[in-house]
């Protein structure tokens, strides 16, 4: 398979990631969604690592090369906002001191940080380390082994990982604790890319039809759970077996919902633009989330997040502010350090004529 590139990326998968960047905008404002918000962070958060895992089957360079490539596509796009944080804090405190606390959770990757700035942040060393991991893993070759691989990580996560981290309020460099849990979407993503573009690909009336069936229920879930109810909660009491099968299946009822509305939107080339900055839109969010109301107190005038409803009205207007205002200042300096991505791959692997 080719590398996914700007004339053969699948427009779905940007506007679902474009989706997803607006469910984490309106489920970071927590308790305020009231039943919404347990609905919301069941499945955002596997969501994304899905859709990488996806864009992964276009991932043809070697160990090194992919190393390379992510270095200069998520860690330093990850130190470059991190950066732009650490300033902040030292413009409106005056104290170096906590600079350089904030550079220090930056550069451990932690996802908690003294002055509570750019938290979601802690998806991209995440992301990495699995980027990473995964490509190791790959090389198997066969799926099946490279699935039982993540799954055994991902248990190990729920029952060993987890509950020590919870004790001990441990969190690992750039959060490796989280990979186990998480390498687990990638890897689904991957695995599932092929059968889901044949889905939206395919022309029969019979797979549509089906398709359609398996989007009504999984929408009548997650509206039950947008709702405070969950009807499969029993699986939980059951045994172990079925409350590692729970902690899988509910994510994925919600994602599958998103990609099939993403794919009846896929035409839409603007949706797609606007998912294709997903690394910008993301990491943007503490900061439009901070100057638009300093904006809006200039004119006299307050930001109002006191309902749902509007809170997503508000979240609606920030992503393209992110993309028309911010986004053009901030990709052309991050493109000028990128490219130098080619250089150093050209030095440790030269093409030979």
């Amino acid at each position: 398979m080719k590398r996914l590139d700007l004339k053969t990326r699948c427009n779905w998968i940007d506007i679902a990631r474009l989706i997803g960047i607006f469910l984490i905008y309106v489920g970071h404002y927590g308790e305020i969604l009231g039943t919404a918000y347990n609905w919301l962070t069941s499945f955002y958060v596997p969501l994304f690592f899905l859709l990488s895992g996806m864009t992964e089957c276009f991932n043809d360079r070697g160990i090194i090369k992919n190393l390379v490539h992510k270095i200069f596509t998520i860690a330093i796009p990850y130190l470059f906002f991190g950066l732009i944080y650490s300033f902040y804090i030292l413009l409106t405190t005056f104290e170096p001191r906590s600079f350089g606390e904030y550079m220090y959770y930056i550069l451990k990757g932690n996802l908690s940080n003294p002055a509570g700035l750019g938290t979601g942040l802690w998806f991209l060393p995440t992301l990495f380390v699995i980027s990473i991991a995964f490509s190791i893993i790959k090389k198997i070759g066969n799926k099946l082994i490279i699935f039982v691989i993540c799954l055994a990580l991902h248990i190990c996560s729920l029952f060993v990982i987890n509950p020590i981290a919870g004790q001990s309020g441990m969190n690992l460099l750039w959060n490796t604790d989280r990979v186990c849990n998480y390498i687990l979407f990638f890897c689904l993503g991957y695995i599932l890319f092929e059968p889901v573009q044949k889905i939206i690909s395919s022309d029969k009336m019979s797979v549509r039809i089906l398709s359609v069936l398996a989007f009504i229920v999984c929408i009548t879930y997650s509206g039950t759970l947008y709702c405070g109810h969950d009807l499969l909660d029993i699986m939980q009491d059951i045994n172990k077996v079925s409350w590692v099968v729970y902690q899988i299946i509910k994510p994925m009822i919600s994602i599958y919902s998103v990609i099939f509305i993403s794919a009846l939107m896929q035409k839409n080339t603007l949706l797609g633009r606007m998912g294709q900055n997903s690394l910008y839109l993301f990491s943007n969010e503490s900061l439009i989330k901070i100057l638009l109301p300093l904006f809006l107190s200039a004119f006299g005038l307050q930001k109002q997040t006191d309902t749902p409803m509007q809170v997503y009205v508000y979240c609606a207007v920030l992503i393209p502010l992110v993309y028309y205002i911010l986004i053009p200042v901030e990709k052309p300096v991050l493109d000028r350090i990128i490219k130098l991505e080619q250089v150093i791959t050209e030095f440790i692997h030269p093409q030979h004529t």
